[in-house]
């Protein structure tokens, strides 16, 4: 039997984290959720995830700056921005920064 890929989802919006774990629960992948970018950072410096997807717009860091600082540790971790708020340069920023796809 084969395990469920591993997500972590990072968002500053409790309600957001809470929704898109449960989704991807009920999907069959194995979410788990951080509602501050540093705690994202700690997590990730003790474990590995398949896909990190985080929010562009949080207070501690922004998540161009939380992607780069996870490639940093790891260049070959899988990250998908997202926001609310996008924008064609936020998204040509996020690629080449590494992203693996951005979602507004």
């Amino acid at each position: 039997m084969s395990r469920a890929p591993s997500i972590l989802v990072v968002d500053d919006d409790p309600s957001v984290v809470a929704w898109l774990v449960e989704a991807l629960g009920e999907e069959g992948f194995a979410p788990e959720g951080e509602v501050s970018a540093r705690a994202a950072l700690a997590l990730l410096a003790r474990r590995r995830f398949d896909v990190v997807i985080s929010d562009v717009e949080m207070p501690e860091l922004r998540g161009t700056e939380l992607l780069r600082a996870i490639l940093e540790r790891d260049p070959q971790q899988m990250v998908l921005l997202i926001t609310a708020f996008g924008s064609i340069d936020l998204a040509v920023e996020a690629v080449r920064a590494g992203a693996i796809d951005f979602l507004a």
